[in-house]
């Protein structure tokens, strides 16, 4: 395969194309452009590996080599996140970017605010489906107007001029500070690089073993090593609770003060706990910061939604069970029409729980299905 293609995808001549031809005339209409263009089809594994390289948050430095890599990713797709790093180091999408450059103009059109969500809704990928408008949710007319996106009846989609330029798209949206990846990807540098000086220091801070401490450590490393085994084994909560979160990191802080406490009352252990654990609790600690920085608000959001659902679900089984009751048993088809139209997910998941749980018993009267509570 041709190391272009391999790069950019496969290219194909569009003669003659104008966006009003793709887009209803209720929507916003995006620029037009009639004249002849070779334009890029990347396949999603390519804009996966791009995307990751233009915000560097992929394990590894840029590539040797644009023709190869040694990383598992390019072991199985032939291209990886290191070789689109070597591109850009090398300059080679200046042509596919002077391509896009009239989507400058587009995205200087927009708020902060609309910038940062399509910035989101590009890094989330899926280019070629219909997304959802709560992902863009307040700024999707903006971002119509801008011609980004063309509005649909059940959500929106990427314009064709976006479509057609979208390495440059994901590198204009994801390399601007109004991007929230963008700003956290920065953030999280900064961070490791002010712990990497603390880690240098304590390194530094480091005298040669006292025989005390070497006695400790004959007695007690096996102790140690295994309090250790498990402060680093402990499993992370499977939850969007955040406070379950929190809870977890506090708990392997405590197991670190526990093992400092043992150390402690031992000769030579304090020492031997500063040698070779003096920054664990620190790193808990760094771990517990980077969680409350970049995944606590998401928790939080969806922990709530979940928690809003689960309410409205348990005053919905109130509502059925109480149906029911009133008529000693009922048909289904006659238990549904007694809840409106829009009512109707949240009947169907509230029944469904019910039924699980044994507190509405499924039946049948000939034929028909219907419902009772347990006796």
């Amino acid at each position: 395969m041709a190391l272009f293609d391999r790069l950019f995808g496969k290219t194909k001549t569009v003669v003659g194309i104008s966006s009003t031809e793709e887009t209803p005339s209720h929507h916003s209409v995006i620029p037009e452009m009639t004249n002849s263009r070779a334009i890029y089809q990347p396949s999603a594994v390519n804009l996966r590996a791009f995307k990751h390289a233009i915000v560097r948050n992929w394990t590894g430095g840029a590539a040797s080599s644009v023709r190869k890599c040694t990383c598992g990713f390019y072991q199985k797709n032939h291209i990886c996140p290191h070789i689109y790093m070597k591109a850009l180091d090398d300059g080679m999408f200046r042509d596919v970017f002077s391509k896009g450059a009239i989507l400058n103009e587009m995205a200087n059109r927009l708020s902060d605010g609309a910038f940062a969500a399509f910035s989101d809704v590009l890094y989330d990928g899926y280019y070629d489906q219909i997304r959802p408008l709560t992902k863009i949710s307040g700024f999707e007319q903006e971002l119509a107007d801008a011609g980004l996106i063309v509005l649909e009846d059940d959500g929106f989609r990427f314009s064709q001029i976006v479509r057609d330029n979208m390495f440059y798209a994901l590198h204009l949206f994801l390399t601007d500070m109004r991007s929230p990846i963008k700003q956290s990807i920065v953030k999280r540098q900064t961070r490791i690089a002010e712990r990497e000086k603390v880690r240098d220091a304590h390194r530094r801070s480091l005298k040669s073993p006292s025989k005390q401490m070497m006695a400790f450590e004959e007695a007690f490393f096996d102790k140690c090593y295994r309090t250790y085994d498990k402060i680093m084994d402990l499993e992370e909560p499977d939850t969007n609770d955040p406070k379950k979160h929190i809870a977890y990191f506090e708990k392997r802080m405590k197991m670190v003060d526990d093992l400092e406490k043992f150390c402690s009352e031992q000769k030579g252990g304090q020492e031997y706990f500063d040698h070779e654990y003096g920054l664990l609790r620190q790193e808990i600690q760094w771990e517990l910061d980077d969680y409350m920085e970049d995944q606590y608000p998401l928790d939080l959001k969806f922990f709530e939604a979940e928690q809003a659902e689960k309410k409205l679900v348990n005053g919905m089984k109130t509502r059925i069970k109480k149906q029911i009751k009133t008529e000693g048993s009922i048909k289904a088809t006659d238990l549904k029409k007694l809840f409106p139209e829009e009512e109707q997910k949240l009947y169907a998941k509230a029944l469904r729980e019910l039924e699980k749980s044994g507190a509405v018993v499924k039946g049948k009267d000939g034929s028909r299905v219907v419902y009772s509570l347990k006796d």
